[in-house]
């Protein structure tokens, strides 16, 4: 809708340069023209909004079918097919393994990353798990699941602690924990992206043999 009224705008101004010129456009034509022109304004509008409201529709209805569905860009020429289905392939194999859901190419593209290269993110999930494997199954799992639920939290403590019905202290406990087996600090940007990816990697990837309970 910003173009388009930039692009009016710009037309109308022509307009009345033109206006100006007793030689080139009489009022007449002018009011014509400008008649025309709005009537264009909405059209246009009126088509753009059409569009956006069907395509959104489309996907909410491909998001309730129970199927996993990678949805790419758009794109404007029959030539870009192929690369548009490359890139519905990376969206869809996003998706958490083995559930159903519709995933968009632009939504998550840390998951893109690691589905196009599968194996490297393997062996990051390999890296950072690997450590947190060393104590009982219990904790293990205790440990991998505050990860997760503090990144989904936007890295706050007492957010998580909320999602995991525990108090912050205890989150804050937990993620030191990782921090001894991991050798890593979660203040480090650094760290935080290699987790990041390892944890997408754990949810997208097939179960790894040697990172199974």
């Amino acid at each position: 809708m910003h173009a388009f009224r930039i692009g009016f705008e710009f037309l109308w101004a022509e307009l009345v340069a033109e206006a100006r010129d007793p030689h080139h456009v009489s009022s007449d034509t002018l009011v014509a023209l400008s008649s025309a022109m709005w009537r264009q304004v909405g059209d246009y509008s009126d088509a753009m909004a059409t569009a956006y409201r069907e395509a959104a529709a489309a996907l909410e209805v491909l998001g309730e079918c129970g199927a996993r569905v990678g949805v790419s860009p758009p794109y404007d020429s029959l030539r870009d097919t192929p690369q548009a289905l490359h890139y519905a392939r990376l969206a869809l194999a996003g998706l958490p393994a083995g559930r159903p859901g519709l995933a968009r190419f632009d939504d998550n593209p840390l998951a893109t990353l690691v589905a196009a290269a599968p194996a490297e993110a393997a062996r990051v999930a390999r890296a950072v798990r690997g450590k947190v494997l060393d104590p009982p199954q219990e904790e293990r799992a205790r440990l991998i699941e505050t990860l997760e639920r503090w990144f989904a939290a936007a890295g706050s403590a007492a957010e998580t602690g909320r999602r995991l019905y525990c108090h912050a202290n205890t989150v804050r406990y937990r993620l030191r924990r990782v921090e001894e087996l991991t050798g890593r600090s979660l203040q480090d940007p650094r760290t935080v992206a290699d987790f990041g990816a390892a944890l997408q990697a754990l949810r997208v990837l097939p179960v790894l043999p040697d990172l199974a309970p």
